[in-house]
């Protein structure tokens, strides 16, 4: 069994979960298109728009991808197991400063993994936000840009 400082040099060799804030102020489009006549409607910024969301939609799967396979790091699972395992040892023989060493690395691993999920569930809200902009944006370009030119091209 690794020393709580060996456990501890592993724990701080693991990078934290990645970091979300950059994505957490969206995309920035929050303008919407409800009613607007389609004379009015500019399809290259609406199709832009709609190229910035689903960049940022990518990036945001991408992201909670990296943040789910965070939670199921084996070797973070391993040296929080490990430090358990240490820590019940030591309170079984009677060495509560043993105890208490493994006990540290045990929260510090829960810490990152709570971190972890923290982080995904601080993303997931916004990215149905996005997901919703994106659909109106496809809608209205669809109905404005795309079918209203068929059909004014069709009857000309």
């Amino acid at each position: 069994m690794l020393t709580p400082e060996e456990l501890q040099a592993e724990l701080d060799g693991i990078p934290d979960p990645p970091d979300v804030s950059d994505l957490l102020d969206g995309s920035g489009v929050v303008e919407t298109f409800n009613n607007v006549p389609c004379d009015q409607i500019d399809c290259e910024y609406v199709a832009g728009l709609l190229d910035q969301v689903q960049t940022w939609l990518d990036d945001a799967k991408d992201r909670m991808t990296e943040l789910d396979d965070y939670t199921t790091r084996d070797d973070l699972e391993r040296i929080r197991n490990e430090a358990q395992l240490g820590q019940r040892d030591g309170e079984q023989a009677g060495d509560d400063e043993a105890a208490s060493a493994y006990q540290a690395i045990v929260d510090a691993a829960n810490d990152k993994l709570q971190l972890a999920n923290d982080r995904y569930n601080e993303l997931a809200p916004q990215r149905s936000v996005e997901a919703e902009t994106k659909g109106l944006l496809q809608s209205t370009h669809t109905h404005c840009c795309v079918e209203s030119r068929w059909y004014h091209n069709y009857i000309n």
